[in-house]
Formats: C-alpha cells, sequence, structure tokens
C-alpha cells in the first residue's frame, strides 16, 4: 500500500527553490522547454485532441477522491502493483535533457498497468532521438506525443534504455507499432487546474510541463483538492531519487505550464 515517507520531496512556496538549487548543484537532468502556445496552441498537432471531457463539478470532486483513496485505486497504488504484482520502475534519462519525452512514456506505462496490458520496457529515447535527430535538446511533452501517436513507441528489446545508437531506429521499426497510443488529449492552459482535476479523477494520468522547474514529469494521482492541491509526480530520474522516483507537488506548483493526457490507449500485448 502506498504511503508517504520522510523521504518524499515536497515542491511548494517554501521548498521549491532549495530543491532546484540542490538539483542543479547534483547535475540533475532536465530539458524541458516553454511550449509558446501562441504558436503551437491547443490543437496545433493533429494527432492530439483538445480536452474534450465534462469537467467534473466542484461539489463532487471531494467525494470521487475519497473514493479512490478508500477503495485502494489511486495511481500511486496502481504504480506499487502494475507490474505483474510488483512496482513499475521510474524511467531514467540519463544525462540527456529528455524529461519531455519520459513524462509520456511513463502515461503510457502506467495506462498499460490500468488495462491489464502484459509488462513492456517502453524506452523513451525510442521517441526523443528521432525528433531530435540524436541530438541532446530540450522539447515539450506534446512534441513526444504527436511522434507516439503516429510512429509509436520502442522497448528496450529493440531500443536500449539511453541508447544513442542509431541502428535502433531500423531495429525497432517493426514492433514500435505495436506500442501506438492513439487517444490523447491537449489540456488548455487557461483551464489546466479543473481539467487536471478532472483527469486524474477519471483514473487518468497527464504528462506536464512546468516552467518554473524546466521540467516534465508524468502526474499519477490527485492527493488532495482542499485547502491546497497536492499531487502526485513520477519523475525519470531512477527509483533513488526522492521515495522511489516519487514526489509531491503542491499549490500553484502542482499546476502544469502544458499537459497531455492518454485517455484511451489501444496497444497490443508485448
Amino acid at each position: 500500500m502506498f504511503e508517504i515517507t520522510s523521504a518524499m520531496k515536497i515542491y511548494n512556496d517554501d521548498t521549491y527553490q532549495a530543491h532546484v538549487d540542490e538539483e542543479t548543484k547534483d547535475n540533475r537532468p532536465k530539458g524541458q522547454e516553454p511550449r509558446n502556445f501562441k504558436t503551437h496552441a491547443v490543437g496545433y498537432c493533429k494527432a492530439i485532441k483538445p480536452f474534450n471531457l465534462k469537467l467534473i463539478p466542484d461539489t463532487e470532486q471531494q467525494g470521487k477522491l475519497d473514493y479512490f483513496t478508500q477503495t485502494k485505486s489511486t495511481g500511486a497504488d496502481l504504480r506499487d502493483m502494475g507490474k505483474q504484482g510488483t512496482r513499475i520502475p521510474t524511467k531514467n534519462q540519463g544525462q540527456k535533457g529528455y524529461c519531455w519525452a519520459h513524462s509520456p512514456v511513463t502515461v503510457m506505462q502506467m495506462m498499460r498497468a490500468q488495462m491489464g496490458e502484459p509488462w513492456a520496457d517502453l524506452s523513451a529515447y525510442s521517441v526523443a532521438c528521432p525528433i531530435k535527430n540524436f541530438r541532446d535538446e530540450g522539447g515539450w511533452n506534446a512534441q513526444a506525443v504527436g511522434y507516439i501517436a503516429e510512429n509509436g513507441c520502442a522497448t528496450s528489446r529493440t531500443w536500449a534504455q539511453q541508447s544513442m545508437d542509431r541502428s535502433c531506429i531500423q531495429a525497432s521499426a517493426e514492433e514500435r507499432m505495436h506500442f501506438r497510443y492513439v487517444d490523447w488529449l491537449d489540456l488548455d492552459p487557461g483551464e489546466m487546474e479543473q481539467q487536471m482535476i478532472t483527469v486524474l479523477l477519471s483514473g487518468g494520468f497527464l504528462a506536464a510541463d512546468f516552467n518554473w522547474w524546466s521540467h516534465s514529469v508524468a502526474v499519477i494521482a490527485l492527493l488532495s483538492i482542499s485547502p491546497i492541491i497536492r499531487v502526485l509526480i513520477m519523475n525519470s530520474w531512477g527509483d533513488d531519487w526522492s521515495q522511489a522516483g516519487l514526489g509531491i507537488l503542491e499549490g500553484r506548483h502542482a499546476v502544469p505550464s502544458a499537459a497531455t493526457a492518454l485517455q484511451v490507449a489501444y496497444a497490443s500485448a508485448a
């Protein structure tokens, strides 16, 4: 059962700067670049639909959150058991600035677990490298999502984790189409908080960019709504970061600058 321990890193108005300073000192890789919504507005990518879910009313939100918590069916609980009864490992982006590709790939791993799909060790480098022509460059999560929807994602069988080997493109060509997820939603920055809450209380997960952090992570659970919003994130710095790769964002630091959500996943068995 998921429990928060003293090892958990919590980012809020009082703590975020100290955490960011520590990450800079430790040379933690990031790579998220702000998405320009003037040039890349919601709906700019044909493969990503504008958010179209009915918002869950404020009066119903706490009751739904209580249900997830009481039934131990939150994203945190799923993560603990999602790899054939064991914990889904956190992705590790290595020293490349590919967090923006790791966040949607982590969402895919969580959705596969929720759908009861067999475990598959998806490789975010199989998404980031072709997009950036194997250059170590930053981006935003919708870039990766658009590529995944059109070209799929390979597993570590054909594209090893953190591999920069160009031959992997050909080696993974057939496999990646078995892990092609097409029903992504693009959240509106003007309604981000309520849309995020609706996704999480509908059993979904988000690939979320945070401009204040220059980092992109997967948001896998809503922990509280009132008096302050708190979300649980799954990072891409390996399981040795924070509490088994998980962290908490609070208040204004919990609301992404840009986000996509996987509504329905279509994937074959591994």
